[in-house]
């Protein structure tokens, strides 16, 4: 836990060192609305079918007096809300955020690249790009180990409580679906959905803006070689051309790219096809 922390504070003071401080105003208000979720599905709940909700938060142990229902039902289902979805969205708003930072401090360094003239891109000015990316790439990579399992445990989470929410719809009647369970679990579904499309797009973005870059470096340095015609040239430092194109993974399980939207939501519809024909309607 030690060195989680010690690992996160390193991350955070590189992150400081390279870009500067951001407006945070509208993360503030996203953390103020994720804060207030545990507060509308408690008091919702509360006032909501108490003598089931009795039964199924506390394993059927009866509670007569109104007053201690309401009570207890609310704090159950507050601490409940905390965990999830609560704490399960301030970490991936988190990540969502640095590797936002990320995006823009290389979306900064293809700008720079497409400004600088080709006669003025020199072998210093190569190297002085190359050496951003390179710093760049180093946090990243701390970005990488800090988030590998923690992201996964959290898309992990917005998956199944997707799926089991999907399945709850599906296996429960019309007539006898409690109206502040389901909207309390529609809350937690679109949470859910929203989180994994937010993580999906916007740690894929890191790869694009990583090819954007190589791209612009190249087609730099191919219009420097045509005006000099290779002339006193130095062949050029590869190393962000010879690696792999870079993709966020999850312990390699799973790879954090736009495309996988497009997998989750067709995994989903699979899902509710399948259960919706396995049902016994009669």
């Amino acid at each position: 836990m030690r060195y989680k922390r010690k690992q996160l504070s390193t991350l955070l003071r590189n992150m400081k060192q390279l870009s500067p401080p951001s407006n945070f105003s509208k993360i503030k208000v996203l953390v103020s609305v994720f804060l207030l979720v545990p507060v509308v599905c408690s008091l919702s709940m509360a006032n909501g079918n108490r003598p089931i909700l009795i039964s199924q938060l506390f394993y059927g142990y009866k509670i007569e007096h109104s007053y201690a229902q309401f009570f207890l039902i609310a704090i159950k289902i507050f601490l409940i809300s905390l965990a999830f979805p609560t704490f399960t969205n301030i970490v991936a708003l988190f990540f969502c955020v640095l590797c936002h930072q990320f995006c823009l401090l290389l979306r900064a360094l293809t700008n720079e690249t497409n400004a600088c003239q080709p006669i003025h891109f020199t072998a210093s000015k190569q190297l002085t790009i190359l050496q951003k990316e390179s710093e760049i790439d180093n946090v990243l990579a701390m970005l990488q180990d800090y988030f590998s399992v923690t992201s996964l445990l959290v898309f992990g989470a917005y998956f199944l409580c997707s799926v089991s929410t999907l399945g709850y719809y599906i296996t429960t009647a019309y007539t006898t679906l409690d109206i502040s369970i389901g909207l309390m679990l529609t809350m937690y579904a679109v949470c859910s959905l929203a989180g994994m499309m937010s993580i999906l797009y916007v740690a894929g973005g890191l790869s694009i803006e990583l090819n954007r870059f190589k791209s612009a470096f190249c087609r730099k340095l191919q219009e420097r070689m045509f005006l000099r015609q290779g002339i006193e040239e130095i062949r050029p430092y590869r190393g962000p051309f010879d690696k792999p194109d870079f993709e966020f993974t999850t312990c390699g399980i799973l790879n954090y790219n736009r495309s996988n939207m497009l997998t989750v939501v067709g995994a989903l519809l699979t899902y509710t096809i399948i259960v919706f024909n396995s049902k016994d309607w009669s």
